[in-house]
């Protein structure tokens, strides 16, 4: 498949240094698709962070949100500014919790999800001993009441790493949902679309016990579970 068909979207609020490793670990392992931040009215200095990262690698496009729109807000302005039918997407996190061999694991099926028209969810294994706790609980939580609703199972219902067509995006966009809970809705978006997913296993990666995350554990949990009530 050719990778100029791939696109990486990022979402990004108030990003630190370490989106200048990820873009860097990306490039340095051959990964040359087009890669588009979201810059989701970040803080001056992750905006200065972001417009280096523009400067000093190739094929960087930013997108600039002049609210806070959410993660999934971000995204979908992304999926918005793509034309091309024909494009596959890869969205990841800013943070450095998606390893880019996890990452190169995903794109190598692009021929699987551009054939078959599936969606690749990038799982987490998130064991009580790797994983901070507001993050295990939140998620152990939305995948007990997602196999209670739907009678089928997702291993990790948050993750940000997610493989799918154009085509599919299109659809994504009628998601009435802008922030962490823009991936938990997709999951059952997913079942009442009949769309098909698989699962592929990816490192679990945290740093500093993921004091810095953006995610509030089970603030943001309950919200989330609000949302999956309403759309259920």
């Amino acid at each position: 498949m050719n990778s100029k068909k791939i696109k990486i979207i990022i979402p990004s609020h108030n990003c630190t240094n370490k989106l200048i490793s990820v873009i860097q670990s990306l490039r340095k392992n051959n990964i040359t698709s087009k890669i588009y931040i979201v810059d989701d009215n970040s803080l001056v200095r992750s905006k200065l962070i972001i417009n280096f990262i523009k400067n000093k690698f190739s094929n960087i496009e930013v997108l600039i949100n002049n609210k806070n729109l959410g993660q999934g807000g971000s995204i979908k302005k992304a999926f918005k500014s793509l034309k091309k039918n024909d494009d596959l997407i890869c969205t990841m996190d800013d943070d450095g919790q998606h390893d880019t061999n996890d990452v190169k694991k995903i794109i190598a099926k692009a021929n699987k999800i551009y054939f078959s028209n599936c969606v690749i969810l990038g799982s987490r294994e998130l064991n009580y001993k790797k994983t901070p706790f507001n993050s295990y609980l939140g998620n152990n939580i939305s995948k007990l009441i997602f196999f209670f609703i739907t009678k089928k199972k997702i291993i990790d219902t948050q993750t940000g790493l997610r493989f799918y067509t154009k085509f599919i995006s299109n659809k994504f966009l009628k998601i009435n949902s802008n922030g962490f809970d823009f991936h938990n809705i997709m999951n059952y978006f997913l079942i009442k679309k009949k769309i098909k997913y698989l699962e592929t296993n990816i490192k679990t990666i945290y740093f500093d016990k993921n004091k810095k995350t953006r995610f509030k554990g089970i603030k943001d949990s309950i919200k989330i579970l609000k949302k999956i009530f309403n759309y259920t």
